[in-house]
């Protein structure tokens, strides 16, 4: 997924799963209808950089269409997480994951984090996870792997499924994990943080219920009992997900240890001078348009815009100087009739021209 915080412990570790994802620039898309699809999901190269927040705010988002999730006061000045999408073939163990083709790495201390996926038009699905560099690695490429979606993930849309692996640990023991994923689409409308409004979010919840364990010569222990409700935010046509909060219940010897997250995406604009990526939030309003329209996005830096027709030919070209959040008129009402795509940075929205 995720899309999205892995934390290590003695021989496992926190997934964070970034679908999409949207989350979601080769070939971007955005869907009328409010859909995820595959282009959403972030490609080999993407960083996703995001930063944590308060988790006293933390409560379960509201459900259905026409939503507005005002997270604006919320102080998001926490810990700031890199996640990095890379080519399998270069992590230490990728050989081992045979039909990955695209894996989520974090890095925490000597310790990489991995979760491969595989990514298709179709489906997103994790294939396994690995941890690597610490005392106690473990490799675990799953035999019944974890379906997280199944595209478009539209409204109504949900997906439940098994997962389970075994794999050899340290010391001559063996691990094993076994679960349940629920994917399921909650709503859409206004996502608002601290430094950015998103228009047309789609807020995605993933039920996750999780038992690892080990067994040795000495008998059979379990190591992790979770269940964890994650809910996500991601605009069509961005990949990388804009917001995440979730909360994991972890049974334990000690009793039941409750985490609670709430992480947003970064932009320069929010004071803690690290860029999630040159232009999000990108819009057009009204679309269809008969005459000019009014686009609106964010960029760290000077930028072209550029408008294609349906055949993939320039048909406009105009510099935006400025920088920061931005509305540009854009001149389309010399244009034929007919479907465009304007792109920005990379990032493309499809309109149409009546």
């Amino acid at each position: 997924m995720l899309f999205w915080d892995i934390f290590a412990t003695t021989i496992t570790y926190h997934m964070h799963k970034k679908l999409l994802t949207a989350l979601l620039l080769a070939a971007p898309f955005i869907s009328f209808s409010q859909s995820l699809t595959a282009n959403e999901f972030p490609l080999v190269g993407d960083t996703l950089s995001m930063v944590n927040g308060d988790t006293s705010a933390y409560a379960v988002p509201s459900f259905g269409s026409g939503q507005t999730w005002d997270y604006s006061a919320v102080s998001f000045a926490g810990t700031k997480t890199n996640i990095l999408f890379v080519d399998p073939s270069k992590t230490t163990n990728g050989s081992k994951f045979s039909g990955s083709n695209i894996a989520e790495q974090t890095t925490a201390g000597a310790v990489k984090n991995t979760i491969y996926y595989t990514r298709n038009g179709s489906s997103l699905t994790i294939i396994g996870t690995d941890q690597s560099g610490g005392a106690f690695g473990v490799t675990m490429p799953y035999a019944d792997n974890e379906k997280l979606m199944d595209y478009p993930f539209a409204s109504g849309s949900s997906k439940t499924d098994t997962y389970g692996a075994s794999a050899a640990g340290s010391f001559g023991t063996t691990n094993y994990r076994n679960g349940q994923v629920n994917t399921y689409y909650r709503g859409s409308g206004t996502l608002k943080t601290p430094n950015m409004t998103y228009n047309n979010a789609i807020l995605i919840e993933i039920e996750s219920q999780q038992i690892d364990s080990t067994k040795s010569a000495f008998g059979s222990f379990v190591t992790q009992d979770f269940v964890e409700r994650r809910f996500l935010w991601g605009v069509s046509g961005t990949r990388g997900w804009m917001m995440e909060t979730s909360r994991r219940d972890n049974k334990g010897l000690g009793g039941t240890v409750v985490t609670k997250t709430m992480r947003t995406k970064f932009v320069a604009s929010a004071g803690v001078g690290i860029a999630m990526s040159n232009i999000t939030n990108l819009s057009l309003y009204p679309n269809p348009t008969g005459y000019d329209a009014v686009l609106t996005f964010y960029s760290l830096t000077p930028t072209q815009l550029k408008i294609y027709d349906a055949c993939g030919k320039e048909c406009l070209s105009l510099a935006a100087n400025g920088t920061g959040q931005q509305q540009v008129s854009l001149p389309v009402s010399g244009l034929k009739a007919g479907i465009y795509l304007v792109r920005v940075n990379g990032e493309t929205l499809k309109f149409v021209k009546q």
